[in-house]
C-alpha cells in the first residue's frame, strides 16, 4: 500500500515452515561484537616521546602548541555520560625543579579550588622508570551540558631537560579504577628525551679522541638527520638511549684508563660504523623505508659479528682435526 497508516492486518495464522512455498532464504543475522583491545605503540617525533597504549582508545594530536590545551589526547570508550581521557601536556619552562613547577600549576588551579570546583586530595613524589615524578590526585565538578558530575583526576609530572611533561588521567569517580591500568601502562612505557649531558656518543668519543672525529660525526648525523626524522626511528632511539646511557659512561671510563681495551673497542665498532654509513647515504622518506633499511643494517651486523666468526671457527676446527 502507498499509505501504510491505512493498512490493516485482517488475519494471522501460524503454519509449519515446510508448508510454505517459495520461502525467502535468509542468511545469518549480523552480530555486533565489541572491538578487540590490542596493545599498540605510539611515538611523536616532534615532542620526542613514545609510549604504549591500546587500540580502543583514540589518539588526537594538537596541530599547534597551546599551553592551555593538551598536546596529545587519548579518549577511551564512553561510559555513561563521560568518556575517560588521558591528556599529555609538554611545557617549556625556566623553572629548575618539580616543586617549583607544581607550585606554578597550583596557582592556576587556585580559582577553581577557592570556589569549590576542585579539591586536591593528595600530593606525593615517586620514582617511575628511574625518573623523579610528582603525583597529584584531585576531585572536581564537570558540567556535561545536561548535568554536573564528579570527576577524579590523577596528574603525574616529569622533568627532562628544560621541559616538563604532565600526564593527566580523568574519569568519573565511580569508573576511575576501571581505566586506571591504561594510565599506568602509559606511565610505565613512557620514553622521553635524555638529559642534555647524555646526548653525546660517549663510547665513540672516547675511542676516537674527540667529538669532532669523522666517526663520531657520522653517528651524530645518522641519529639526528635519519633516525629522528621518522616515528619508528625516534622510538628506537628513545628505547636505545635507555640502555646505552646506563652503560656507556662506565665503558668510556675504562677506555680512558686502559689503552688496550680502547683499541679492542675501536676494532670492534669499526665494522658497525661502516654499515651505519649506509643509512647516511640512503634516501629514506617513509616509515617502511626506515624499517627496511634498519632491519637490513641490523642483519648485516649480525652477519659480521656472529655468523662470519662462527663459520671461521667451524672451518678452523675442522682444519686442525
Amino acid at each position: 500500500p502507498k499509505d501504510l497508516s491505512k493498512s490493516q492486518i485482517q488475519k494471522v495464522e501460524v503454519v509449519n515452515r515446510a508448508d510454505v512455498d517459495n520461502l525467502m532464504t535468509l542468511g545469518e543475522p549480523m552480530r555486533l561484537t565489541p572491538p578487540t583491545e590490542e596493545k599498540k605503540s605510539y611515538s611523536n617525533k616532534d615532542l620526542g616521546i613514545s609510549f604504549d597504549t591500546v587500540s580502543t582508545w583514540d589518539i588526537q594530536t594538537a596541530q599547534t602548541h597551546d599551553p592551555t590545551r593538551a598536546d596529545i589526547s587519548l579518549i577511551g570508550p564512553k561510559e555513561g555520560d563521560y568518556a575517560p581521557r588521558i591528556l599529555i601536556f609538554v611545557s617549556n619552562s625556566t623553572l629548575s625543579s618539580l616543586d617549583e613547577f607544581s607550585n606554578e600549576i597550583k596557582e592556576l588551579y587556585a580559582p577553581s579550588i577557592k570556589n569549590g570546583q576542585l579539591t586536591i586530595t593528595s600530593e606525593e613524589k615517586a620514582t617511575i622508570n628511574k625518573r623523579e615524578a610528582l603525583i597529584r590526585n584531585s576531585i572536581g565538578k564537570y558540567n556535561t551540558g545536561s548535568d554536573v558530575i564528579d570527576l577524579q583526576y590523577r596528574e603525574t609530572v616529569f622533568k627532562s631537560n628544560d621541559k616538563f611533561y604532565t600526564i593527566t588521567y580523568a574519569n568519573t569517580v565511580n569508573n576511575f579504577e576501571k581505566s586506571l591500568p591504561k594510565y599506568e601502562q602509559i606511565l610505565g612505557s613512557l620514553a622521553m628525551p635524555e638529559s642534555k649531558d647524555q646526548s653525546g656518543c660517549l663510547v665513540a668519543t672516547a675511542v676516537f679522541g674527540s667529538e669532532l672525529a669523522p666517526q663520531v660525526q657520522l653517528l651524530r648525523e645518522v641519529r639526528d638527520n635519519v633516525l629522528f626524522n621518522t616515528n619508528s626511528g625516534t622510538a628506537f632511539m628513545i628505547q636505545f638511549n635507555e640502555f646505552y646511557y646506563a652503560l656507556s659512561p662506565t665503558v668510556a671510563d675504562w677506555e680512558r684508563q686502559n689503552p688496550l681495551f680502547k683499541e679492542t673497542v675501536k676494532i670492534t665498532i669499526t665494522p658497525m660504523l661502516s654499515t651505519m654509513s649506509i643509512l647516511n647515504h640512503a634516501d629514506i622518506h617513509s616509515e617502511q623505508q626506515m624499517l627496511g633499511y634498519g632491519i637490513g643494517v641490523i642483519l648485516l651486523n649480525i652477519g659480521m659479528y656472529f655468523v662470519v666468526p662462527a663459520i671461521v671457527l667451524i672451518k678452523a676446527r675442522k682444519f686442525f682435526k
